[in-house]
């Protein structure tokens, strides 16, 4: 199997997490539906979202982004995986939950 069957296969294992968030993307945050104008917390129940399946897909995302740069540069990459893995989930982490305290602070975590 190539590379890029493997990445599809291991993208595919998340398909229902990337369909929460692009459904919350194209129903909430890019253009509201009229479903979610009087009650906006109907969009968590449409589209679940849970930390962990989120911090995997990301995981998931920054390895493939990873594969391809060692690809094009093998004898030099810009990260250490280990690093980089731990610094970006972070830093993706506390942005959603600094996001979400923001935006929705009546929203139980």
């Amino acid at each position: 199997m190539d590379v890029l069957s493997k990445q599809f296969e291991a993208l595919q294992e998340h398909k229902s997490t990337i369909s929460s968030i692009k459904g919350r993307r194209d129903k909430f945050f890019a253009h509201m539906d009229a479903k979610y104008l009087h009650d906006p917390e109907k969009i968590y129940d449409d589209f679940p979202l849970e930390r962990e399946d989120v911090i995997m897909l990301a995981r998931t995302l920054l390895y493939i982004v990873h594969e391809h740069e060692r690809g094009l540069n093998p004898k030099k990459t810009s990260f250490h995986l280990a690093e980089f893995f731990e610094i970006s989930l972070d830093n993706m982490v506390r942005n959603l939950e600094t996001g979400r305290r923001i935006n929705f602070p009546d929203q139980e975590i």
